[in-house]
């Protein structure tokens, strides 16, 4: 089976045999959000995983929080 010519993009194999295009991405890798803000959307998140008792959701969330936590420090040193 012969493969369709790749035009532009660059073309990520899928299984099925059909590319799959990267879109360009236009915005952050915070998506326009601020570092204080995704700190506090994960610590909820990660909360309200706790309550529910998922500690692996839990513990995810903790880590991505803690991510953004670091985040917010270094752009305090600038």
């Amino acid at each position: 089976m012969a493969r369709p010519p790749q035009t532009g993009s660059r073309a990520i194999g899928r299984h099925d045999g059909r590319p799959h295009y990267r879109r360009n991405k236009t915005t952050t890798s915070r998506g326009g959000i601020s570092a204080r803000a995704s700190y506090e959307r994960y610590l909820a998140l990660a909360r309200d995983a706790a309550s529910a008792g998922n500690t692996i959701e839990a513990e995810n969330f903790y880590q991505h929080a803690d991510h953004y936590f670091r985040v917010m420090r270094a752009d305090q040193g600038e």
